[in-house]
């Protein structure tokens, strides 16, 4: 699912980016801030996992070196909100 957008990630022609009600994550288009996917809901809580590395087990350098400082803060902030 990510990685089929890694490149476009890494040459940020995409990006990933969290969207309210209901909160999911995306993967972006940044020259037209169009979804290229949606990362299904019932992975938020794994993708928190990878994305702040929270957890010793599930860390993930492919998702921390795609990821932008400032998503990363947001995701950060808000990971107890997941329901």
């Amino acid at each position: 699912m990510i990685e089929q957008y890694a490149d476009q990630i890494r040459t940020h022609q995409a990006e990933f980016a969290k969207l309210e009600n209901p909160m999911r994550f995306v993967i972006k288009s940044t020259d037209k801030d169009t979804p290229l996917t949606t990362i299904p809901r019932e992975f938020n809580d794994c993708f928190i996992t990878l994305v702040t590395k929270s957890d010793a087990l599930r860390r993930s350098d492919l998702v921390t070196d795609l990821v932008h400082d400032r998503f990363l803060e947001d995701v950060k902030a808000n990971s107890l909100d997941i329901r």
